[in-house]
């Protein structure tokens, strides 16, 4: 495999100088492939004549026979001009050519291996023709086996009964270009002329009763009227006179009722296909073929769709508690042990944390005038116990604050000796003390002391960095 890599990226740099102004990927793999092709074929038969010079006449016999290498070449030929009309004609076209039921011959097989190999390891080294102007355009369109089959067959049977292949010049000038190129790729030995195609007599197609298989016309002229038949004629990339070959036309020639597709709406098919759905001929909604497809009578369902077994319903599945079974003591107990295993199996298992799920229903709204009929009852007794509330409050308050301000001045003074003792102190009166708001004064002033007392110390041992970051903590608590 080593030498087909090192091989392949020699041919391609070889390619890139005879063809400077680049290709597309269609032309480049034909010519590429198959001249790497050529060169490993030519090997594997060079080792396989080695081998079979120190073999037995026995062993010679086992291993069988092969293609020659003129064989390989004429076929390579026959590739080369299936690719030049895969560039000429367009794909609706190729898709009306006939049918060759005839497979290949059992020795085309290690053939196809090898050249399938080959475009492998050209491929998969495409980047090499970084810089080099390669058209990837017809990547998907690579090649065309029931092209090349038709060829292979209008060679190996028609050509020889003399019907002459006139396809123009363009397409053979193309050709020659392209098994020229391939020769001059080869450089272990000198390959054919490309002219002409066939020079052994090996035919590559399997020889059956009918190779041919009609591909009859399933679309009639739209502007003809439904019912009416028409005359259906094979349709071949190579047409043929009809004085050759009559046997094989006037077979293919035959009625046929013309046909349409069932009409349907999706929105999905119509986005997709477009305009092309108007060609088509559809059904009419009085064919016999639509009005049988109309549902006449709707049918319960009566088994499953995947396993077709017989639905069930309540009524069965509560039938069956009251058979004659329930009253076998032995059903009985097994069916008492299966309840104590479901409910030890349920007690094993991890407990799980259930959730109440209460519906409520939706609460009423307030009702203004209610309220406000109730403000208006209050007595006068109640207003006057609410406003004694409030004066208590304040009082509370205000014996709170003048408590804190005593406090406060030997607690901040103190803080400087001793930080710890004091901070006890002020710990102890915030739990005694009963106002938010002079908790938040207390708290503040703690806070701010342990500032100062940290950036006292910070300031003996020389952490001025600290300090310094300190000090803006500090103005952006004071800011708050």
């Amino acid at each position: 495999m080593t030498w087909v890599r090192g091989k392949a990226c020699e041919t391609m740099s070889l390619l890139k100088k005879l063809w400077p102004e680049g290709s597309d990927i269609q032309r480049a793999l034909c010519v590429t492939s198959c001249s790497l092709f050529l060169e490993m074929y030519h090997s594997f038969l060079e080792n396989r004549e080695k081998k079979a010079s120190e073999q037995t006449c026995e062993d010679r016999q086992e291993q069988g026979s092969c293609l020659t290498l003129k064989d390989v070449e004429d076929f390579c030929k026959l590739h080369c001009l299936s690719v030049v009309f895969q560039l000429h004609l367009p794909l609706s076209q190729r898709a009306c050519s006939r049918f060759i039921t005839s497979a290949w011959i059992e020795d085309l097989k290690t053939v196809f291996k090898m050249k399938q190999w080959c475009e492998y390891f050209i491929l998969s080294n495409v980047y090499m023709f970084k810089f080099w102007s390669l058209d990837l355009l017809h990547l998907s369109d690579l090649s065309d086996e029931h092209l090349l089959k038709n060829i292979a067959f209008y060679y190996e049977n028609e050509n020889s009964e003399g019907l002459n292949l006139n396809v123009g010049d363009v397409i053979m000038k193309e050709y020659v270009h392209l098994w020229d190129t391939v020769s001059k790729l080869v450089g272990n030995f000198e390959v054919g002329n490309p002219f002409p195609l066939r020079t052994t007599e090996r035919h590559f197609l399997k020889k059956t009763l009918s190779p041919i298989k009609d591909i009859q016309s399933v679309f009639g002229d739209r502007h003809s009227r439904r019912g009416q038949s028409q005359e259906v004629v094979e349709l071949t990339v190579f047409r043929k006179p009809r004085s050759i070959g009559a046997n094989l036309t006037e077979s293919s020639q035959k009625k046929m009722p013309n046909l349409g597709f069932i009409p349907m709406s999706c929105a999905l098919v119509d986005e997709f296909t477009g305009d092309i759905m108007k060609d088509l001929p559809f059904l009419k909604s009085d064919d016999p073929i639509v009005s049988s497809l109309v549902k006449h009578k709707e049918f319960d369902e009566l088994v499953h769709w995947h396993s077709h077994r017989p639905l069930s319903d309540d009524y069965d599945r509560t039938k069956a508690n009251f058979n004659e079974r329930t009253r076998d003591p032995r059903y009985l107990r097994s069916v008492q042990k299966y309840h104590r295993f479901q409910r030890f199996y349920g007690n094993s298992l991890e407990s799980v944390s259930s959730k109440l799920i209460i519906t409520q229903g939706a609460k009423p709204k307030k009702d203004c005038s209610k309220s406000r009929s109730t403000k208006t009852r209050e007595s006068k007794a109640d207003i006057i116990a609410r406003e004694n509330k409030k004066r208590l409050i304040a009082k509370e308050e205000q014996r709170e604050e003048q408590k804190w301000n005593t406090l406060s001045s030997s607690i901040e003074k103190e803080m400087k000796r001793n930080v710890s003792s004091r901070m006890k102190k002020l710990e102890e009166f915030l739990k005694s003390c009963k106002s938010n708001s002079v908790k938040v004064q207390a708290e503040k002033a703690g806070l701010t002391a342990c500032l100062t007392a940290w950036k006292d110390h910070c300031r003996a041992e020389g952490v001025w960095n600290v300090i310094r970051v300190a000090y803006l903590d500090e103005l952006e608590f004071k800011e708050m």
